[in-house]
């Protein structure tokens, strides 16, 4: 069978960091599709992100549903997807109103995970960053994040675990032995 993890979240709400630890667990071939990286990793390399229009937003968020349709398309591997930040909500960043159709359409059986914790706590991880999202701006992707919550996502809030702890937990709501 098929299957497709998918880790949404707010800004600093460790997804790149988990799921790159998460996928070098897996035993079957992967692809990993970070939604940044289509928007930073070639889209926009020479500019900073408050310099980019949202319109460019749309378009790496567009190449990346192709990407992503190709790979499902495919079907000889497993996906990680990272980065789709709403539920229901047209934006820039990705949604799962998007996402799921593609997966259901290919037969993949998914995992949804929501990293989460309380917008404090993320807020202070942001600011400890390399690259801080603006108050305006974090609370902006905090909201469209937590705005709507599906009912087959599970819950993972971040501010109570290790990385560890959170990759062993992940790999218990999917059956997984922790390697």
């Amino acid at each position: 069978m098929k299957k497709a993890y998918i880790f949404r979240g707010s800004s600093s709400s460790g997804k790149t960091t988990i799921t790159k630890k998460f996928l070098k667990q897996l035993p079957q071939k992967v692809v990993f599709l970070e939604l940044d990286n289509f928007r930073y990793g070639f889209h926009v390399e020479n500019r900073k992100a408050l310099d980019v229009a949202e319109e460019e937003h749309f378009f790496a968020y567009k190449n990346f549903l192709l990407m992503l349709e190709s790979y499902c398309q495919n079907g000889t591997y497993d996906l990680v997807i990272e980065g789709v930040t709403t539920w229901d909500t047209e934006n820039p960043y990705g949604n799962m109103q998007d996402v799921l159709p593609l997966l259901k359409k290919y037969n993949y059986d998914y995992t949804l995970f929501l990293l989460m914790a309380d917008r404090e706590t993320l807020w202070q991880r942001n600011t400890k960053r390399n690259y801080v999202v603006s108050r305006e701006d974090f609370d902006r992707l905090y909201d469209a994040v937590m705005n709507k919550v599906g009912g087959e996502e599970i819950k993972v809030d971040v501010s109570k675990m290790t990385l560890d702890e959170t990759i062993a937990y992940i790999h218990s709501q999917i059956g997984l032995a922790k390697s």
